[in-house]
């Protein structure tokens, strides 16, 4: 249940942080927000950075971990600041095990509210969203606004990732929710998400502190020099025992 959660936790992050279409001149963004988690142990207060190009995605949980998805080299990264340690996955493995999952991921259901709020001197609207898992139910309330122009850095690799992931179902309908509200030219200030679980209620609240646009250095989206990479063998397939 577990791998479950944070499966599901880290879709609806995605789907928190980059919910937005405005047309413009394509340029590299990076976004900023304050990231406070309460119900699983002592509440937990990060600030979580995300850098987009075209073709690629980096996002800084703190100091704790890093996140890289590079379309360009089909591959996925995860650095461990602390012990420098990486583990890297290719596209071709996601597909692999998602193969061997037990179903196609989560049900989604998006409610588009006439509730407006003024939030950091945003005028946002209330968007609902229902995510339903074997194990787990989770509700996002995303306070969107049209206030905020961005150029096209985030929707351009999002829209690249999409076509990468096609055969990925579990990715590909999370990106298919987001594309049904890209039209809208929304982009959210704040999204609160509650996860319900057999063990209890876990609450994410996530906050946009800043967001800038200005190119980034390709460094941002390597390994960093001094990393290994350990060997932990092959990972079990997604949807054994294991994985619940």
């Amino acid at each position: 249940m577990e791998r479950t959660t944070k499966r599901l936790l880290a879709g609806l992050v995605l789907v928190g942080l980059v919910l937005a279409l405005v047309p413009g001149v394509r340029a590299d963004v990076t976004v900023v927000t304050e990231t406070e988690r309460t119900g699983a142990g002592p509440a937990q207060k990060t600030t979580t950075t995300q850098y987009y190009t075209a073709t690629k995605m980096r996002t800084e949980y703190g100091e704790q971990s890093v996140s890289i998805i590079d379309l360009d080299n089909e591959r996925m990264i995860t650095l461990m600041p602390a012990m420098k340690v990486y583990m890297e996955q290719s596209f071709d493995a996601l597909k692999k095990m998602a193969e061997g999952f037990k179903d196609t991921g989560p049900e989604y259901e998006v409610e588009k509210t006439e509730e407006t709020k003024k939030i950091n001197g945003y005028t946002c609207r209330k968007v609902v969203m229902r995510v339903k898992h074997t194990d787990t139910e989770a509700v996002t309330e995303s306070w969107m606004t049209k206030d905020i122009e961005i150029d096209s850095a985030i929707t351009d690799f999002l829209k690249n990732w999409a076509e990468k992931v096609k055969d990925i179902p579990q990715q590909k309908q999370s990106l298919e929710v987001q594309q049904k509200l890209f039209g809208e030219g929304l982009f959210p200030v704040k999204t609160v998400t509650r996860v319900t679980m057999a063990t209890g209620t876990m609450t994410t609240t996530q906050t946009l502190t800043k967001i800038e646009k200005g190119d980034l250095d390709d460094s941002l989206f390597e390994v960093p020099e001094g990393y290994t990479k350990p060997n932990f063998g092959p990972p079990p397939p997604m949807g054994s025992e294991s994985d619940g």
